[in-house]
């Protein structure tokens, strides 16, 4: 198994490949599951996933909620209803997931030209942060920034460590994206 001491190896999925006869083997070697679910029905995840994905992704999620496996669910958001963001972190928790990443989409790639409003990018962190206690879910976020919002701790340690506060310290997509 892979999580042995500090090290811990997650697998960012759509899960449409993983399977009855490859999710013990999988597990094994990795310490969690990060799955990408965009939305709360086919609709809108199959604009950014691919026509059937949405089923496909919801059957293996309940196969790794079943087989009890450190499981989080990834959401890019790209500026969905804020109705509609609040609805996939009621239907994940229906389904036994614990834990979402909310991420915002970075424009590069097929997300060239995307844009999202950051007064309501801002108030949306805040809300589902709030439904997210509420419901008894971990709500995390992929970018340490939005979690400055929510989190006295976390605004403390960058206000009291200059590293951190200059970016040399953070860690994850930030710093990621600013070396290429």
């Amino acid at each position: 198994m892979v999580n042995q001491g500090s090290l811990s190896v997650e697998l960012l999925t759509n899960a449409t490949l993983i399977d009855n006869k490859n999710v013990d083997w999988l597990s094994a070697l990795v310490s969690g599951f990060n799955v990408s679910v965009d939305g709360s029905s086919a609709d809108i995840h199959d604009k950014i996933r691919g026509k059937g994905s949405f089923a496909r992704t919801m059957a293996i999620l309940d196969l790794l909620v079943e087989n009890n496996v450190r499981l989080a669910v990834r959401m890019t958001y790209f500026g969905q209803a804020e109705d509609e963001v609040e609805k996939l972190l009621r239907m994940l928790q229906s389904r036994g997931v614990k834990t979402l990443n909310f991420r915002y989409v970075v424009p590069l790639g097929n997300a060239s030209g995307t844009s999202v409003d950051p007064v309501q990018h801002t108030r949306l962190i805040l809300h589902i942060w709030e439904l997210g206690k509420e419901l008894g879910m971990k709500v995390g976020f992929s970018d340490p920034f939005p979690e400055l919002l929510v989190s006295n701790q976390r605004r403390n340690e960058v206000e009291s460590d200059q590293r951190l506060s200059t970016g040399v310290a953070i860690t994850g997509c930030s710093v990621a994206f600013s070396l290429l």
